[in-house]
């Protein structure tokens, strides 16, 4: 009970801390329990955001992708607290974040707000996703580099699949992918990453290296 107090502090949406414990933010629960059914549902990360409209997530901040996947796999949401499940330094030097057999592990001490059938639907699904995406890993150059002019974020790569199965490779600005709180419109990935190494080759080209040195 100690290690729950002590860390009460870092409680995730959903939950409100009174007196060291935790308790039900019924308000948020209720978007918690719509984050989990539409998942489970078979939505998208994107749908799920348009149908929170906004709503700031623990920190302030509008919920966002990064947000939804943290949410669906905590386990606090069926009353279970864990704490140190990863192993992340050893002697100060990082570890690679592999599963710690002694992480701390208390079922039934924090009130649930998702079922057991529900969180199980989720977790089959999450565990899809994860093998998918492991199978479908892209290069993109520019990730992090571009800054969008509307709201000053960093564009990141990202990659769709149409009806047919057809994938095209594009930049998106991180607030409109994250959060959906931009509409910078997107980039052409093959097309701006062969503009931008086209032009690099002709700088090289043409450079004067003594004058550089």
């Amino acid at each position: 009970m100690n290690l729950l107090n002590r860390h009460a502090k870092i409680h995730p949406l959903g939950y409100r801390i009174e007196n060291g414990k935790y308790v039900i933010n019924p308000t948020e629960a209720k978007a918690v329990q719509l984050i989990f059914e539409m998942y489970a549902s078979g939505c998208g990360y994107s749908k799920i955001i348009d149908a929170l409209a906004g709503m700031p997530g623990r920190y302030g901040r509008p919920v966002g992708k990064n947000s939804l996947y943290t949410i669906l796999r905590n386990e606090r949401y069926i009353g279970v607290y864990t704490w140190n499940k990863r192993i992340m330094k050893i002697m100060r030097k990082w570890a690679g974040g592999k599963p710690n057999p002694n992480a701390v592990r208390i079922e039934g001490i924090i009130p649930r707000i998702i079922e057991d059938d529900l969180w199980e639907r989720v977790q089959g699904r999450v565990k899809n996703s994860t093998r998918g995406q492991n199978k479908a890993k892209r290069q993109y150059l520019l990730s992090g580099i571009i800054e969008c002019a509307s709201c000053g974020a960093k564009y990141v790569g990202h990659t769709s699949t149409n009806s047919r199965g057809y994938q095209s490779r594009y930049y998106t600005c991180g607030n409109k992918y994250r959060t959906r709180t931009c509409k910078a419109k997107n980039i052409n990935a093959d097309k701006l990453e062969e503009f931008v190494i086209m032009n690099l080759k002709a700088f090289f080209r043409d450079a004067d290296f003594s004058d550089v040195a």
